[in-house]
């Protein structure tokens, strides 16, 4: 499991014009397994993303088919972690794996 949190290289302005395909963007990395939970930060200044992939690469080259990556309006920082059931953990977040195979 990946964390990826992004920052705004830009003014929100220039944001914007790239947001629907952003979301399109997300909405099939969530189709496709691929994005557990993704969100605005607060205040508004980036995102964070729960991706699953097979390692650094992995993820790199799928966060390069976000609009907001490819339009040089984001800068992000990717961490990998395990994602362990000890005490315990969600049920949500055990169905979410058993889907995407981890």
């Amino acid at each position: 499991m990946f964390v990826v949190i992004s920052t705004y290289r830009n003014s929100i302005e220039e944001v914007l014009p790239l947001e629907r395909a952003h979301i399109a963007w997300v909405t099939q990395g969530y189709a496709s397994g691929r994005i557990l939970v993704s969100g605005p930060r607060v205040p508004l200044n980036g995102g964070v993303i729960v991706v699953h992939g097979d390692d650094l690469a992995d993820v790199e080259e799928f966060m390069s088919g976000d609009p907001f990556v490819a339009g040089d309006v984001v800068g992000y920082e990717i961490f990998e972690f395990d994602a362990t059931d000890f005490p315990n953990r969600s049920a949500a977040f055990d169905s979410f794996i058993g889907q995407v195979g981890v």
